[in-house]
C-alpha cells in the first residue's frame, strides 16, 4: 500500500495485498505559519486493527539556538497531543512518526518522542542514530547552510511491529553530476513486518 510518504510491504515470505489496508483519514495539523504535520489513519482489515502514520517537518530557525529547540519542542508537543487524541478515537495499536525533526539526538523533540514511548528504528537496528542525515552534498540556490547533523528519524510504537531493517538511502549524487541529489536530506528507509 502506498501513501504519499510510506509504502507498506511485508518483509516476510507472505506478502500483504493493498486491499487488506484501508485509508480512513488524511489530516493536517498546522504547527506554525509554514510547518505542518500530516496524519494518515489506516485500518488493517485482516487484523482488524488501526495504524497511524504522522509525517512532519519541524521548524528550522537559522540561528539554531535555544529558541529553535523551544519552538520545535512546542511543535512536537502539539503533534503528540493531536496524535494521542486520534489514538484514543480509533484505538490504534501501531503508530509511526517520521520526518525532518530538525533536531539532533538529545534535543527537546527527540527526548519528547522517547519519553512518549517511541523507539527510533535506525537506533534500534544500529545501536545509535546516523552520524549525518543532512546535508547530502546538493548544491542549489538558497540551500540551507546548517552544519552536518542527524535531523531525520522514523519513530514507532505499538504491538505487533517487527523491525526488520533500517538503512540510509538517497545519499549518492546523480551519475554525472556531483551537485545533484534527490534531496538535501538523506533518506532513512525502514522495513517493518506488521
Amino acid at each position: 500500500m502506498f501513501t504519499d510518504n510510506a509504502r507498506f510491504a511485508d518483509c516476510s515470505d507472505t506478502h500483504r495485498k493493498d486491499s487488506e489496508f484501508e485509508v480512513l483519514s488524511n489530516d493536517v495539523l498546522q504547527v506554525s505559519g509554514v510547518r505542518n504535520c500530516q496524519m494518515i489513519t489506516v485500518r488493517d482489515n485482516v487484523a482488524d486493527e488501526h495504524m497511524i502514520m504522522v509525517n512532519l517537518h519541524l521548524h528550522n530557525p537559522a540561528e539554531k539556538l535555544e529558541l529553535g529547540d523551544y519552538l520545535r519542542g512546542h511543535q512536537c508537543e502539539q503533534m503528540l497531543h493531536w496524535l494521542n487524541i486520534r489514538k484514543r478515537e480509533v484505538d490504534a495499536n501501531k503508530v509511526f512518526v517520521f520526518g525532518d525533526f530538525n533536531t539532533e539526538p538529545g534535543e527537546t523533540p527527540y527526548r519528547m518522542m522517547k519519553d512518549a514511548g517511541f523507539l527510533s528504528a535506525y537506533e534500534q537496528v544500529h545501536g545509535k542514530e546516523p552520524e549525518v542525515t543532512f546535508p547530502t552534498g546538493i548544491q542549489a540556490p538558497f540551500m540551507d547552510p546548517d552544519p552536518p547533523a542527524c535531523f531525520d528519524y522514523i519513530f514507532y510504537q505499538g504491538t505487533g511491529i517487527e523491525l526488520c531493517d533500517a538503512q540510509i538511502a538517497a545519499d549518492k549524487c546523480v551519475p554525472g553530476d556531483p551537485t545533484l541529489y534527490a534531496s538535501d536530506h538523506k533518506a532513512i528507509v525502514v522495513d517493518f513486518k506488521i
